[in-house]
């Protein structure tokens, strides 16, 4: 399962209630960001590109293990972005992954208000650029397979969505796991 969004749409909290209320593995891009990010100050600025590939990869190898540990997993991360989004796409072609992705959206002034209040990062003039990239590209989705979008601009829409969100997934993984006779 994947939840994909823009920068501060609600992915890694709905992440986090999904998998402890379906039982799953958590792993979230965010998570791993912090420690990778601690190395900037050692390269020079025109390497630090290499941060958020590495990121990437760490987080790529991270859902294999899970994978190839039989677990169901939920990933989440902003999957906005052609490098992250295909680095999945080839990951779920590879393994021919079974995959139900949830999209968040929302209003891209919601998303600058929410983003600069959690400041994890701050929202400084060396991120705004990236941060507005982000948040002006267009809606793609990362997965081929079954898929939900929801519109989080009032986070009261999920809390609204999310009980039949859960059924939904719940016959999804039912289905998922089931072996041909």
């Amino acid at each position: 399962m994947v939840v994909s969004s823009l920068p501060a749409a609600g992915k890694s909290s709905l992440a986090r209630r999904l998998a402890r209320d379906l039982g799953l593995v958590s792993l979230t891009r965010d998570q791993l960001k912090v420690p990778i990010w601690d190395l900037a100050p050692f390269l020079p600025e025109s390497e630090q590109w290499r941060i958020g590939r590495a990121n990437r990869l760490v987080f790529e190898r991270a859902l294999v293990a899970v994978l190839e540990s039989g677990l169901p997993v939920v990933a989440d991360g902003n999957f906005n972005w052609p490098h992250d989004r295909e680095g999945l796409r080839s990951l779920v072609a590879e393994r021919r992954l079974v995959t139900f992705e949830i999209c968040l959206w929302a209003d891209g002034d919601v998303l600058r208000r929410r983003f600069g209040e959690r400041a994890d990062p701050p929202l400084d003039d060396g991120l705004r650029p990236l941060f507005e990239e982000a948040v002006s590209r267009p809606r793609e989705p990362v997965t081929t397979g079954e898929r939900v979008e929801l519109d989080t601009t009032e986070f009261s829409a999920l809390e609204e969505a999310y009980p039949g969100l859960v059924d939904r997934l719940r016959s999804f993984l039912g289905a998922a796991h089931q072996t041909p006779e």
